[in-house]
């Protein structure tokens, strides 16, 4: 069963399988859980969902606003996002939680890419809090 919700963080349309738990919007990167999401319209032709989503879009977006404003990367999202947190437990604890949500396992380099220069500083603080755990050599995942 496939259904057409909008995003209650960014208000985009989108379609989501019912069958899954949750989902991230593509836009804005916030997680959605499927049943409590208010659904639109509801089908088990994902066919004729996305025609009628994509009649949506061309009827009430101009076609500018039809594209994400960001790049859909949740990545480029995260690296904003710890850009902003100054103090650095705070920025520890929320790289761990993303970067392991995003990835499952993450390494040093996906820390340096969004951090450059603090990655290896960040990891080992991390380790010695207690606040990752390495399940295999070189990578690491939120406890």
């Amino acid at each position: 069963m496939f259904a057409i919700v909008f995003c209650p963080g960014c208000g985009h349309a989108r379609l989501i399988d019912l069958n899954n738990d949750g989902s991230r919007c593509p836009r804005c990167g916030r997680m959605t859980e499927h049943r409590k999401a208010k659904v639109h319209l509801r089908s088990d032709d994902q066919n004729e969902l996305r025609a009628a989503l994509w009649s949506f879009h061309e009827k009430y977006l101009p076609e500018e606003e039809t594209a994400p404003e960001k790049p859909c990367d949740p990545l480029f999202r995260l690296r904003e996002e710890l850009e902003s947190i100054k103090d650095h437990e705070t920025k520890m604890l929320y790289a761990a939680e993303e970067l392991s949500s995003i990835k499952g396992n993450f390494t040093l380099e996906d820390l340096e890419e969004l951090l450059p220069g603090e990655g290896a500083a960040i990891l080992r603080d991390m380790v010695e809090a207690g606040i990752v755990f390495e399940p295999r050599p070189g990578l690491y995942h939120r406890v």
